[in-house]
C-alpha cells in the first residue's frame, strides 16, 4: 500500500518568513504537532514543531527566582526559519506504508512529510496509519472479493476469508498464483499478513 493512499492533503504549512506566533497560533488552531516549512515555489525546506517554538517562547518567571541570572545577550528568534528543523526526514508518494510506519517508531517521529520530487504533496501521521490498522474484517474482505471478481478464470478458483486483518486464502490453481495473490492482499488497506488454507 502507498503512502500517497492514506497521506493528508492539502497540509497545513507555514513559510518561512512566518513570524514564530502566527506558526504557534496555527498549529494550535488546527491541532497539529508540527508544520512543514515551503518556499514560495512550494518546494519542502523544513519542518516546524511546537517543541521549537515552545523553546523560544516560554521563559522563567523572574519573580520566582531569588537570584537574579543574567539573560543572554542576542537575538531573539522571530521567525520560523530561525527555529525549524531543516535536515527533514521525507518520503516518496509512491513510499510503502509499512515502511513509513517503521520510519516513524525507529525515528520516533509523529508525523512525515510526503514529496514529489522536491515539491510538498502531503503529510502522513501516525494517526493515520492507525486508520490503516481500524479497517474491519467486513471491509477488507469486500475490498478483496472485488479483486477476485476481476481477476481471470486462468488464476484457478479461490475464496478468502478475513479474520483480526489476516487474510486466509483458500482454493486452488497454478504454483505462481498464491505469490500473486499474496501481493494483491497487501494492496489492501488494513491487511496485517497473508495465509494459505491446507491444500491451496
Amino acid at each position: 500500500m502507498r503512502v500517497e493512499e492514506i497521506m493528508s492533503s492539502p497540509v497545513t504549512v507555514v513559510g518561512p518568513d512566518t513570524p514564530l506566533k502566527d506558526a504557534a497560533r496555527l498549529l494550535v488552531d488546527r491541532d497539529v504537532s508540527a508544520a512543514p516549512v515551503v518556499d514560495s515555489t512550494g518546494t519542502l525546506v523544513g519542518m516546524v514543531s511546537e517543541a521549537d517554538i515552545m523553546h523560544i517562547e516560554l521563559h522563567e518567571d523572574p519573580r520566582r527566582h531569588l537570584r537574579h541570572v543574567a539573560e543572554e545577550v542576542g537575538d531573539v528568534p522571530s521567525r520560523v526559519e530561525q527555529v525549524m528543523t531543516r535536515d527533514v526526514v521525507a518520503v516518496p508518494n509512491d513510499a510503502d506504508v509499512a515502511d513509513v510506519a517503521a520510519t516513524m517508531i525507529e525515528r520516533s517521529i509523529r508525523s512525515i512529510p510526503v514529496v514529489e520530487g522536491a515539491r510538498l504533496a502531503g503529510i502522513v501521521s501516525r494517526r493515520d496509519v492507525l486508520r490503516v490498522l481500524v479497517r474491519t474484517d467486513a471491509d477488507i474482505a469486500s475490498d478483496l472479493d472485488d479483486l477476485l471478481d476481476e481477476l481471470p478464470s486462468t488464476l484457478g478458483s479461490w475464496s478468502v476469508r478475513v479474520d483480526r486483518g489476516v487474510v486466509h486464502w483458500s482454493g486452488s490453481g497454478p504454483d505462481d498464483v498464491p505469490p500473486f495473490l499474496t501481493r494483491v492482499a497487501f494492496t489492501v488497506p488494513g491487511v496485517v499478513d497473508v495465509r494459505f488454507e491446507d491444500g491451496a
